[in-house]
């Protein structure tokens, strides 16, 4: 972090974990990668399966995990960038070589469904981020928002030794049809930020960061994939919630089983990025339901938990390194990571 990650002209590799997004809907992935290039000024280079049909995508995981590995293999590469998230991209894991990934280490950005991914390999050391994607995130219709474009500038090409986090001034959570000939004139609206809402303890907190989707999260445990509990000692956790607005019992039974698995005794802070599509009488519930888990049912009444905060499936979002130290002020609201 004591440099910068990229710098104007770098290559970013876009590759394909899960389903055909960008082949299904090639003007949305198109004007992402226009953004990449004219914003922010860096190369892109797409691989074999990056704009595969649906078909072959399904029906060749090994060909999706062979083009990450070619990605990080590549010596031109400096980033890799999901193109977004969806369901599938857990099936590419058996056919990930690690080693071949440790022998040219590069940052990796994705989330969502990516938390496949994005865990697995942090787990052996690699740099990965939980951040915006190709179609989500940077391929917003309309322009994209200031102070996203400042946030990833500054976080990608500045050099910086700490990084602080600021809630975005609006967000939106607004759909636009992918299969609207005119998606790129849509007109989003935009909320006012309320802010985080501490519903948790007090005072400071540090830890490193890990996390991601709880319902991918959901489909790893149990798997070699998984971490090991003992990996998230002293972490702070950050979840988030997908667009398919998960029930408060599939939220009560995940959280449960984190804490059967002694994730609660580990962790010493817990995130919840802003959940999409509730409606915000359907929110104050999610967080009833995770203080009581938390705070009750598994007995951790000062655990700090923090909801609503800038990541997760509405826009903009934040980029959260894994790995990297966190200091939060739950009484003054600050959060910043540091090298």
């Amino acid at each position: 972090m004591k440099t910068p990650i990229l710098v104007k002209g770098s290559t970013v590799a876009v590759v394909t974990p899960s389903w055909a997004g960008p082949a299904t809907f090639p003007d949305v992935f198109n004007l992402g990668i226009e953004r990449l290039e004219n914003i922010f000024g860096v190369k892109i280079k797409e691989f074999p399966s990056t704009r595969s049909n649906k078909e072959d995508l399904y029906n060749n995981p090994k060909l999706r995990a062979e083009d990450i590995m070619l990605a990080f293999e590549d010596p031109d590469v400096s980033f890799i960038l999901a193109f977004i998230g969806g369901n599938d991209s857990i099936r590419i894991l058996p056919y990930i070589d690690i080693n071949r990934i440790l022998k040219n280490p590069k940052p990796f950005m994705g989330f969502s469904d990516s938390t496949t991914l994005l865990t697995f390999l942090n787990q052996y050391g690699v740099t990965t981020f939980h951040g915006p994607s190709v179609m989500a995130g940077f391929a917003e219709p309309g322009e994209l928002k200031q102070d996203f474009i400042n946030h990833v500038t500054h976080f990608l090409f500045d050099s910086w030794t700490s990084f602080e986090y600021s809630p975005y001034d609006q967000w939106t959570e607004d759909g636009a049809s992918w299969k609207d000939p005119n998606f790129r004139e849509i007109v989003k609206q935009y909320r006012k930020n309320e802010g985080w809402k501490v519903i948790q303890g007090n005072g400071e907190l540090n830890g490193k960061l890990y996390g991601g989707n709880i319902e991918i999260f959901e489909m790893m445990k149990g798997t070699r994939f998984m971490e090991n509990v003992a990996h998230l000692e002293g972490t702070i956790l950050f979840l988030e919630i997908s667009e398919e607005k998960p029930s408060l019992s599939y939220i009560t039974y995940a959280l449960r089983s984190m804490g059967i698995r002694g994730v609660f005794d580990k962790i010493s802070g817990l995130l919840f990025g802003r959940a999409k599509n509730y409606t915000d009488e359907e929110k104050e519930k999610i967080y009833i339901v995770i203080q009581k888990v938390v705070s009750q049912e598994f007995n951790k009444p000062k655990l700090p938990i923090i909801v609503n905060m800038d990541f997760g499936h509405t826009q903009p979002q934040w980029i959260l390194p894994l790995g990297e130290m966190a200091f939060i002020n739950l009484d003054e609201k600050t959060f910043k990571i540091q090298s």
